[in-house]
């Protein structure tokens, strides 16, 4: 796949996000950037995925999958906050996914 159609892939993702994602706000080192992205339950198969077993016993109940468009120019970082649903949540691990070199998703794990 060509570096073009991976970016025209990237765009029609990006303006996916744009319509359907929930505006939320998350904080890094005290400074707040609006976001847009998909929020779903943490299922059981993504936490065996990404975290051990000790990790996943200190999960906060119920966790959540963020899934942001991967043209983020400040992406969510380990230890970055948002509230949301009443509820503070807290960023514990990321995951970039490309199709080449293109970022196409970010995935943010969350408690």
């Amino acid at each position: 796949m060509s570096d073009r159609q991976a970016q025209g892939h990237l765009r029609r993702i990006v303006a996916l996000f744009g319509r359907h994602g929930e505006t939320f706000t998350l904080v890094h080192a005290g400074a707040s950037r609006t976001k847009r992205g998909l929020f779903a339950p943490m299922d059981g198969q993504t936490v065996a995925t990404y975290f051990d077993a000790n990790e996943s016993v200190g999960l906060q109940k119920p966790a959540l999958s963020l899934y942001l468009d991967g043209g983020q120019t400040d992406p969510p970082l380990v230890n970055d906050v948002y509230f949301r649903d009443g509820r503070l949540w807290t960023v514990r691990k990321t995951q970039l996914f490309r199709l080449g070199d293109t970022p196409l998703l970010i995935l943010a794990l969350c408690d």
